[in-house]
């Protein structure tokens, strides 16, 4: 205990935060964030964990002075297996984004049935697939999204699917900008 700093120490005797605490062998490691409020150190794995009963929920929240629960990490221990899940919540009281025990990703939906779900309702549903390059010529591919199937037979492992790619325009390297068309 450090009266003077007001900090404790658990496993060391030079805490370097209200609390800090060492398991086994400290690490040596500089923190990123000073102060920070909590140090949890060892050269070995660092864990955190909460447990709770099988109904309940696990949250991190983060608030400042204009929001109260203005984000929100949360495991959602209500369901078992595939339908466990883990969501995010920024200046919402719903999922952002869900994470689902069978690996079912939702952005903005918080049921994903399909491998990946954005669903909105302020018509921004869209991807974006962006590339940063200085130098790019006409009817280069830009980006591209493929859909593919892998199986084994007897003979090798095989891939069928399709693709859809953007290509650059006649006239990309003048800057215009073509809006989709449908």
């Amino acid at each position: 205990v450090d009266v003077s700093e007001n900090m404790v120490g658990m496993g060391t005797t030079t805490p370097g935060a209200p609390l800090h605490v060492v398991y086994g062998t400290a690490s040596g490691a500089t923190p990123y964030v000073t102060p920070a409020a909590l140090i949890i150190d060892s050269e070995a794995v660092t864990t955190m964990e909460f447990l709770t009963g099988e109904d309940s929920d696990s949250r991190i929240w983060f608030s400042d002075t204009r929001t109260a629960g203005a984000g929100a990490i949360v495991f959602d221990h209500a369901e078992v297996g595939a339908n466990e899940k883990m969501y995010f919540r920024v200046n919402s009281d719903s999922a952002m984004m869900t994470i689902k025990g069978d690996g079912k990703i939702g952005m903005g939906d918080g049921a994903p049935g399909s491998a990946l779900e954005i669903e909105r309702t302020d018509g921004t549903a869209g991807v974006s697939v962006f590339r940063q390059d200085v130098d790019i010529d006409a009817d280069e591919i830009l980006g591209r999204f493929d859909f593919q199937r892998s199986h084994v037979d007897s003979v090798a492992v095989r891939k069928t699917g399709a693709f859809i790619q953007g290509k650059a325009g006649a006239d990309w390297t003048t800057g215009t900008y073509h809006q989709p068309t449908n």
